[in-house]
């Protein structure tokens, strides 16, 4: 892990509809980060686009895992603009080991993305995954999937308004 500062630049995210944002958000758009393509783990694309134009931010502070994943760590960002489950939705999936040190760094238990049936450091960790609408309580059910075993785990639900 390596602490840097890069542009606050969203290259790639994904594409869910968000209707009336009222900031921060406590879900919405995974993104990576541009040009370094680190994708960011804890914090949502509407929240990082409105937060650096609110704050006039050209850069963030971000711990770097594996050159691949960054986790925002820049004293200037309130608590509640930062995701606190972590995001690994829209892959590649980081293997068990890096999960396990990213899970750790977040102070988030293993089962937050560990299945637990992982047979050695090099196994994907949850994988994979979905959403539904429970129709009983009228939320949307996020959910994501063990790659290994198939176990199903929820990772959020979300009242439909």
């Amino acid at each position: 892990m390596e602490i840097k500062r890069i542009p606050t630049q969203i290259g790639s995210m994904s594409l869910v509809g968000i209707i009336n944002p009222q900031y921060p958000l406590s879900w919405g758009n995974y993104f990576s980060f541009s040009p370094a393509y680190y994708r960011c783990i804890n914090m949502w694309a509407e929240n990082m686009e409105e937060w650096a134009l609110t704050n006039n931010a050209s850069d963030i502070e971000v711990a770097v895992f594996d050159e691949k994943w960054a986790f925002v760590v820049d004293e200037r960002v309130p608590e509640e603009w930062l995701y606190p489950k972590l995001n690994f939705t829209g892959g590649p999936w980081p293997k068990a080991k890096e999960m396990k040190e990213m899970l750790d760094y977040a102070g988030r238990p293993h089962s937050d993305w560990l299945c637990g049936c992982e047979e050695d450091e090099d196994s994907a960790g949850l994988g994979g995954g979905g959403s539904y609408r429970d129709t009983k309580t009228n939320e949307y059910v996020h959910y994501t999937l063990c790659s290994m075993c198939g176990t199903k785990y929820e990772t959020s639900r979300k009242l439909i308004t």
